[in-house]
């Protein structure tokens, strides 16, 4: 952290942190390294003095009354007890030795018993300190995360998230899988490396998500994206630097910064397979769901999978009544689209079963149809240089041309009213724009559309190996 709250000048931070009641400082002294120094430095206590913040706190020595009234002699504990005038207010700071009182005055701050919060933010209700904690901007919660237990608890929570979104604060965050550009290598002639980049939809910031430490080689080609709340899942691909399948499975958690391994995908071993992810908070479903592609003999799959993100555990579903090589996945309504060049199917989470196979019209070109779906249940398809939507009745209506410099859509992600199509033009250089569509469009019928094009820096307009979209 640059400054003391992201958003704000220090002196209207210093203004609000020296508004915190002073029993609520060793939380704050917890959060970083700016603040300890801000909470160390001697100006900061004459500034809460002087505006009135800073109040008289009166400290006794007493013994520890023997309730129990015990007949034999046992030592004599002492405890601590602090009075604030200003709350009238007595809390006991209880020691964790039995004492002489000749040795009280070489206690080690070792044993003193931490006082836990039991309010989010002392002072305010909690109704008010959650609207506060949900207006941090998204690349700050892994600093909540670490203040307190009450904290953690709250930002693990469903209804906390649910609640950002409700308000506004939440914003989706676009992750693509990219090479390293060789100016960024450490060798030019160096084996090419995959990373992850992070693209802010609200602030338009681009970014390096930080590197897997048990990828040294950098991700695997060709493995697959799915976000479940927060957390962010690679599943398989090529592993550098023997490009081998690999059954290998990376979580990472955007609230702690960390990542983690999950259980290993079960043979046989795939590639090209379809990958979506579901996100039931009320009903506690987190999963991952996975079907088709080809095994390392190139032969076409007709097994799918469901990763519980909760359990750490994969379970087998159903196989679907095609094989699939080359496929992509998305969920529409609850359920799992597996779309493949030439047919697709479809599998309801909710009855366990696929439905019957859908025919897919003839496609010409080197790539398939590019398709994506929203939460709301809208569904958008790029074939050729047209993005289309499919309304009531699956009729597919055009809804735009792509931008005129882009002549092909490789990757694309949506959220409310905005599609962002990755995508390059003549001069192979990947370019991004968002499609954003007007509140008066219906299921049944389309409205115009316009493009935004997206500034995308130097270093991150490699090709697009992989792309999802999630809301923190």
């Amino acid at each position: 952290m640059e400054d003391l709250v992201p958003g704000l000048t220090d002196d209207v931070a210093r203004e609000c942190l020296t508004r915190v009641p002073f029993n609520a400082f060793p939380t704050l002294f917890s959060v970083c390294k700016l603040w300890r120094q801000e909470l160390r430095d001697p100006r900061f206590h004459r500034l809460r003095k002087s505006t009135c913040n800073a109040q008289p706190v009166v400290v006794l020595v007493q013994s520890v009354p023997d309730v129990a009234h015990h007949t034999r002699p046992r030592p004599m504990t002492y405890r601590l007890v602090i009075f604030e005038p200003a709350t009238e207010l007595r809390k006991l700071i209880t020691l964790h030795l039995s004492l002489g009182t000749t040795q009280f005055g070489s206690v080690p701050s070792t044993i003193w018993k931490t006082l836990l919060m039991e309010d989010l933010i002392p002072g305010l209700t909690d109704d008010v300190a959650r609207e506060c904690l949900a207006r941090v901007p998204f690349n700050n919660l892994r600093t909540l995360l670490s203040v307190c237990k009450l904290w953690r608890q709250e930002l693990r929570d469903p209804t906390f998230h649910r609640f950002r979104k409700s308000i506004g604060i939440a914003q989706p965050v676009v992750v693509l899988v990219q090479p390293v550009p060789y100016f960024a290598r450490p060798t030019m002639s160096g084996p090419v490396v995959h990373r992850l980049v992070v693209f802010e939809t609200a602030t338009g910031v681009w970014s390096s998500l930080a590197p897997c430490p048990c990828l040294p080689h950098g991700f695997p080609l060709f493995c697959r994206l799915a976000a479940v709340g927060t957390e962010l899942i690679v599943v398989g691909g090529w592993k550098p630097p023997t490009w081998d399948t690999t059954d290998e499975v990376h979580v990472y958690d955007f609230l702690s910064g960390e990542w983690r391994r999950g259980s290993p995908l079960p043979s046989p071993l795939r590639s090209y397979f379809a990958c979506a992810a579901m996100h039931d908070s009320d009903k506690g479903c987190r999963a991952v769901y996975i079907a088709g592609g080809h095994d390392e003999s190139k032969i076409g799959l007709r097994s799918a999978l469901a990763y519980d993100l909760a359990g750490d555990s994969w379970k087998p579903l159903p196989d679907m009544a095609r094989e699939h090589s080359e496929c992509h996945g998305v969920i529409l309504c609850g359920k799992f689209l597996v779309l493949g060049r030439y047919s697709a199917e479809t599998f309801d989470t909710a009855a366990g079963s696929w439905g019957p196979v859908e025919e897919a019209p003839e496609e010409e070109g080197e790539y398939p149809a590019l398709h994506v779906a929203r939460e709301d249940g809208r569904i958008y398809r790029c074939l050729g240089r047209e993005v289309m939507e499919q309304l009531e009745g699956g009729v597919w209506a055009k809804v735009a041309d792509l931008p005129g410099e882009m002549r092909k859509a490789r990757y694309a992600v949506a959220w409310d009213g905005k599609l962002m199509v990755m995508g390059f033009g003549h001069d192979c250089v990947v370019s991004a724009n968002i499609l954003d569509m007007k509140a008066t469009t219906t299921r049944a019928t389309t409205a115009a559309a316009t493009w935004k094009k997206i500034e995308v820096p130097r270093e991150y307009r490699g090709s697009v190996l992989g792309a999802c979209c999630l809301f923190i």
